[in-house]
Formats: C-alpha cells, sequence, structure tokens
C-alpha cells in the first residue's frame, strides 16, 4: 500500500479496473510497470524483461541459462501472460462489485476472455495464455531431470549390484560348510 501512496500515477489505473469489462491496454502497461516496482526494480517496466533478468542474477552466466544453481521461481514476477490473466480476473471481479447496486446487472461470460477457463464442469482460474518460462531455462529443466534420473538408476543398479554379489558369498559360503 505504500508503494501505491508514493506514486500517484498508477491510481488512475487501479480506479480503472471494473468500469468496462475490457482492460485497455494502458491500463495493463501501468499495472505491469507498478508490478515491477513491487518487486522491486524502479527502472523496468515490462515484467518479462525483470523475470528474464532476474533469472540471468540467479543462474546465468555470460547471457546464458546455466543449470548449475537451483533457483526458486517463486521468488520470479509473473510472466506478461500470467500477469494479464490475473488483471483480466481482477477486473472482472471488480467489474461485479462496482455493479452491485443493479438489481440484475448484464455480467458476461467469465470464460470469454476475463481470466477464467471451465475445466471438468467447474469454473478455473486461467494462468496463462503463453510460455512461463524462456525455452533455455525449459530445456535447463529438463536435462538436470534427465540428469537426476539416470543418477537414480545408476544408484540403483549399483545397490542392485552389491546385493548380488552378497548374496553370491552367501552362496559360496554354504558350499563351503558341505
Amino acid at each position: 500500500m505504500k508503494l501505491l501512496e508514493k506514486h500517484d500515477k498508477f491510481h488512475a489505473a487501479f480506479a480503472e479496473l471494473g468500469e468496462s469489462w475490457t482492460v485497455a491496454e494502458v491500463v495493463v502497461a501501468s499495472l505491469e510497470e507498478f508490478t515491477c516496482l513491487l518487486y522491486g526494480d524502479k527502472r523496468v517496466t515490462k515484467v518479462n524483461t525483470l523475470r528474464h533478468t532476474r533469472l540471468l542474477k540467479k543462474c546465468g552466466e555470460d547471457g546464458k541459462l546455466k543449470p548449475s544453481k537451483k533457483i526458486d521461481l517463486a521468488s520470479l514476477p509473473p510472466c506478461q501472460s500470467s500477469l494479464v490473466e490475473h488483471i483480466n480476473r481482477a477486473n472482472f471481479q471488480v467489474g461485479i462489485w462496482k455493479r452491485a447496486h443493479i438489481a440484475k446487472p448484464d455480467i458476461p461470460d467469465p470464460t470469454k476472455g476475463h481470466g477464467w477457463t471451465v475445466e471438468d464442469g467447474q469454473i478455473q482460474p486461467k494462468w496463462t495464455g503463453k510460455n512461463v518460462l524462456p525455452t533455455e531455462l525449459v530445456d535447463i529443466l529438463e536435462t538436470l531431470n534427465q540428469e537426476e534420473e539416470e543418477n537414480a538408476d545408476e544408484e540403483d543398479n549399483e545397490e542392485g549390484d552389491s546385493d548380488s554379489a552378497s548374496e553370491s558369498d552367501d552362496d559360496s559360503s554354504d558350499s563351503d560348510t558341505d
């Protein structure tokens, strides 16, 4: 709240939410810039740029993402696609509240561009319309996952080999006593 109090330019964007069932691009841009401020960056106005910069700081070298470090993806700002869906859901809800004084307001279908979808007969948030992670990061995560699986398989094989070796030792000790 303090951040919002310090930056008057965002007041209009928040006040505009719910006035219309569609969110103007200028409102989305302003709320995206505000989101960057929430994540502590005054210079960046695009969440995807901030997200990329943070990823490179946490696990990148020479402008390339590296699998050498573990990263908590929850510490990153949302991607723009996810943020837009969240803004659409917030706008839809605020629109309902702003029309609460109307006996039978004309409320559109929430699944038609308002950040919601239907799955198994239940309304659910539409989290994103595009890729959440850069392709480079997805490749790195897949590589790490494959390496972990291979290491686990190797450990299982080594345990299996040591078990069979001890079994054969037991068998030979039985034959020695005969």
